[in-house]
C-alpha cells in the first residue's frame, strides 16, 4: 500500500472526477491550478463548465476567425449572457464583461 497520502485527493468538477497530479521526475508537486482541472483526453461536452464559472452551451462547426485550428464554440456567461468563443481557450475563458478578450464576431 502507498503511503503517499497526495495521491487520495481527487479533483472534482460538478460533471467528471480528474486524479491528482502526480510527482515530477524531480519530485517536486504540480502546482494545482484551474488548468489542472481541465483534462484534454476528456473533451468538454455541452453543458460543463470552466473554473471561471463559464458554461458551454453549443459545439459549432464553424472556424475560428482568429486562430487557425479551432471552432466557435457558445459559451454562456451566468451574470452577463451568451458570447462566441475559441473552442481551443474554453478552459481559461473568462466572460468579456469580467475582464476576458471580447467575443469572437
Amino acid at each position: 500500500m502507498d503511503d503517499d497520502k497526495s495521491t487520495d485527493f481527487t479533483y472534482r468538477t460538478h460533471s467528471s472526477q480528474f486524479p491528482a497530479p502526480r510527482r515530477g521526475s524531480s519530485g517536486e508537486d504540480f502546482r494545482r491550478s484551474p488548468a489542472l482541472c481541465f483534462n484534454v483526453s476528456m473533451p468538454a461536452q455541452v453543458g460543463d463548465a470552466n473554473a471561471t464559472g463559464q458554461v458551454l452551451v453549443e459545439k459549432t462547426e464553424e472556424r475560428s476567425p482568429n486562430h487557425p485550428f479551432a471552432k466557435v464554440w457558445i459559451v454562456r456567461c451566468p451574470r452577463h449572457g451568451v458570447y462566441r468563443a475559441n473552442s481551443c481557450d474554453f478552459h481559461i475563458r473568462k466572460c468579456p464583461d469580467e475582464g476576458g478578450e471580447p467575443s469572437l464576431t
